[in-house]
Formats: structure tokens, sequence, C-alpha cells
């Protein structure tokens, strides 16, 4: 569904189609954030960016095939503009910066004995403070610190490096027929719209790494 069966006017409807979709998914995943454990929403996203990953092919830099080389190129664009429409829903969260930074937990209490409150002696001093306090030292955080914004970082600096590949792979298939006097098959050459169309989903990456995670986050800290 995602590489259109036609033209590219009907490429972009299922892009928007698609997109939609992923709408509810990602709603979907704020609803379990206030209700899951962060490692436990770690595993789910990276499960989902892995899923869509599966969809995307490597065909772009395979210049000897000439079966749908246009159309995984639609899939392949098509997908990534799916994680970063993704990427744009889980940062833009009222909570990111608390689910970025999740809570130290240890699973276990110091226990300690003493004397029984009584009506009129409900306190008693113990030495269970510093015995909590060390443990919460060197207790860890599961996920550790910034493990949502690593997500989405990673994924946008795997589109932006994937996109940036393709142009230059481009480029170099276009100079070496240039040297040798020839014409790259249309079949597996990039078109002017292919190539802006790829440009543009890398700086949109960028864009989204600088404005939504870091920039954004920094202000809001």
């Amino acid at each position: 569904a995602l590489s259109g069966s036609g033209s590219a006017s009907n490429a972009d409807q299922m892009i928007t189609k698609a997109l939609s979709i992923s709408d509810v998914i990602c709603d979907f995943f704020a609803g379990l954030l206030a209700i899951l454990h962060p490692s436990q929403m770690r595993t789910l996203l990276l499960s989902y960016f892995n899923i869509l990953q599966e969809c995307e092919s490597q065909n772009e830099s395979n210049r000897n095939r000439t079966i749908n080389f246009h159309t995984n190129l639609r899939v392949n664009k098509c997908v990534r503009q799916i994680k970063l429409h993704a990427v744009e829903r889980l940062a833009s969260m009222p909570r990111f910066l608390s689910l970025n930074f999740p809570i130290k937990y240890t699973g276990t209490y110091p226990k300690y004995s003493g004397e029984k409150s009584t009506w009129y002696s409900q306190h008693h001093d113990v030495e269970s403070g510093s015995d909590l306090q060390s443990m919460m030292i060197e207790a860890d955080r599961d996920p550790q610190c910034f493990w949502l914004s690593e997500i989405l970082m990673d994924e946008c600096f795997d589109i932006c490096q994937r996109s940036c590949e393709a142009i230059i792979i481009e480029a170099q298939a276009q100079s070496k027929a240039a040297r040798r006097g020839r014409k790259v098959d249309d079949q597996l050459s990039l078109s002017r719209s292919d190539l802006l169309r790829l440009e543009s989903i890398a700086y949109h990456s960028i864009i989204c790494v600088y404005e939504l995670l870091i920039k954004r986050h920094a202000m809001d800290s």
C-alpha cells in the first residue's frame, strides 16, 4: 500500500492515509506511556521502529536491480516519513522530560526493627535513612537516562544517513556514466523529484533532532 500502484499523486494519497493510521498508533503509545514502565515502553518502541525498518528495502543502493526499483524507492521514502511523523509526535508529548529521565527503583526496601509505636510515642529515631540513601545511589535506572531521546535521535540520524547515501550514489552513477559517455538507465536512476524528496527528508530529520529533541527540551528544562 505504501508504494502506490499508480502515479506520484496516488503515492501521496497513500502516504497521507498511512500517516493518519500512524497517528492512531502514536496515540496508543502515548496512552501506554502513562501506565507502563519505561523499560516496557522502550521494548515496544524499538519493536515498532524495527518493524518499519524491515519494510524499508535497500534497493536504492543496488544499481543492478531493475525490477520494482521505483516502487521500492517510494516504499523507502514513505517509511521514513512515517518514522519522522512518529518522532514528532513522541517528542512533543508533555511528559517527555520525565519519561526521558526515569525514576530509580531498587526493588527492595531496608528492613529494620524497632519499638512499636504507641498513641503517645509514634516516632522513633532509626538508622535506616543512610541505608536507603546508599541503596538508591547504587541502584541504576532502567532504562538508562535519555533512553527516549536516544531512540528518536538514532532514528532521525539513520534516516538522514540513508537519504544522503542514496543521493551520493546517484551522483556517483551519473558522474561515472558521464566519464564513459553513457547515460544511466532510467529504470535505475533517480528523477529530480526523487532527489528533492530525499533531500527534504534528510533535512526534515535534522530539523526534528535540533528543534524537537535539543532546542525545545533544553528550553523547557
